[in-house]
């Protein structure tokens, strides 16, 4: 298996509603969050890449970035299912996974999403990873 990594950077708030109030993740704050999505494929295209990074860039900023970069992060999910009450907290994992759907819907068929590190932090992350066996 090939697998390529990238990272890309965006600044944004939310606010985990579903903690107690006393506690400072329910309040609505921000961080510069840096997220790293790797690609793998059993076979690499016709010109050596498992995908180019700029195509991965692209598929970054058409399917997450442009939600969530600068963004209230608990209003871009509200707006992406409709206006719907959303009982969708936003913690990093579950964001993790978010993106990892967000990007694989656009790949090549060869490729796959292998993980999703949500960095908010420099010492605090959530990672998605692929399982084939769930």
């Amino acid at each position: 298996m090939y697998y390529i990594e990238k990272t890309f950077e965006m600044s944004s708030a939310h606010r985990l509603c579903e903690l107690p109030g006393t506690h400072k993740c329910n309040a609505m704050h921000g961080h510069n969050f840096g997220v790293t999505i790797v690609i793998g494929a059993e076979v690499l295209d016709d010109t050596g890449f498992v995908i180019e990074f700029s195509e991965l860039a692209r598929i970054v900023e058409d399917r997450v970035l442009r939600y969530l970069d600068h963004h209230d992060i608990n209003e871009a999910f509200r707006d992406l299912k409709g206006g719907q009450d959303l009982t969708f907290q936003p913690t990093a994992e579950r964001m993790a996974r978010w993106i990892s759907h967000q990007v694989f819907d656009e790949l090549p068929d060869r490729c796959i999403v292998k993980r999703v590190i949500v960095r908010e932090t420099e010492h605090s992350a959530a990672v998605w990873e692929y399982d084939a066996n769930s």
